[in-house]
């Protein structure tokens, strides 16, 4: 029997990377650990924040695949032939980007507590759904042997579409009642958190299931960044 290759074909005639020669569940594991930092963001110094995040965007340039053989197990063929860990270097420079955006409206916001909030919210919600959206969608998202594509991109899947959505709608739940019961004073209702978290999983979700050639770390945390900052405008309109 001819042993089948990397690329399945699905019920819609659609081609999904099955990531033949990496561990993707190990990498995915990795991703979705990444996000912990995230929930305790005001308890850090914000200086300690920042040269973390600087610390592991330059660490994440200069490691190679050829440093540990953990490095190998989860890089994919043609970084290994590159030299280097692509998605390691996106996942902590949209971190890095994250943390300089929130310490600016921070200083923005001196003297205007929903400005300073409003900094909070994005960074730690928007790096929260890179790890639990983008990284659900990858660690279910291939998993069936055969399964049906989204109809606007032959390369994602339902399932990882399902699986972004519950992961930006837990990264936005988890991100509203820390910020609002937790680490600072702004109750927000229940109502509004279950449907925030609504929109903001499908928004993401979309996002990240789109057809483009732009890393799925960048897009993810722009349209988290976006979402939340829409439904914060329209929280503070009322």
């Amino acid at each position: 029997m001819k042993r089948s290759s990397g690329l399945h074909l699905c019920d819609n005639s659609s081609f999904v990377d099955r990531s033949k020669g990496y561990n993707r569940r190990a990498r995915k594991i990795i991703h979705l650990a990444g996000g912990l930092p995230a929930l305790f963001l005001p308890l850090f110094p914000q200086w300690l924040v920042l040269a973390g995040a600087v610390l592991g965007a330059v660490l994440a340039y200069a490691l190679r695949p050829n440093h540990a053989w953990w490095l190998r197990y989860i890089t994919k063929p043609e970084d290994r032939k590159r030299g280097e860990i692509s998605g390691v270097r996106s996942y902590f420079v949209s971190i890095l980007g994250l943390v300089v955006l929130w310490l600016a409206l921070d200083f923005i916001g001196a003297q205007q507590d929903p400005l300073k909030l409003l900094g909070l919210r994005l960074c730690m919600f928007a790096w929260l759904s890179l790890a639990l959206g983008d990284g659900l969608a990858g660690l279910v998202g291939p998993s069936p042997s055969r399964t049906r594509t989204v109809p606007w991109n032959k390369h994602k899947t339902w399932w990882g579409a399902l699986g972004c959505l519950v992961g930006a709608a837990a990264a936005y739940a988890a991100t509203m009642l820390l910020t609002s019961r937790v680490y600072a004073q702004d109750p927000v209702s229940l109502g509004s958190i279950l449907l925030g978290s609504l929109v903001a999983g499908l928004f993401v979700a979309m996002a990240e299931s789109r057809d483009s050639r732009i890393d799925d770390n960048y897009s993810v945390v722009f349209a988290s960044a976006l979402v939340m900052l829409l439904l914060q405008l329209g929280e503070y309109g009322r």
